[in-house]
């Protein structure tokens, strides 16, 4: 119900189990493959959601941006 109200957003995954963030505005998620952690960068894409309906027609209404990697402790752990 949450998720449909637009309080919560669903990240769906196909290699684990859902998560949800609170946290709905445009952002980059920070996804650790070591630890499964999911942070925030609080900046949008490099190109607006104006410059994707100029060019293509298709008005954006949210977005979901990653990074796959590693925080720096579990690169740490995968060194030893």
């Amino acid at each position: 119900m949450l998720n449909k109200e637009g309080l919560i957003l669903e990240l769906e995954f196909y290699d684990r189990g859902n998560r949800y963030d609170v946290n709905v505005s445009n952002h980059v998620n920070l996804i650790c493959r070591k630890c499964g952690k999911i942070g925030d960068f609080m900046e949008t894409a490099p190109f607006s959601s104006q410059m994707i309906e100029e060019q293509t027609g298709f008005r954006p209404e949210g977005m979901r941006f990653e990074y796959y990697g590693f925080y720096k402790k579990c690169r740490r752990r995968k060194k030893q």
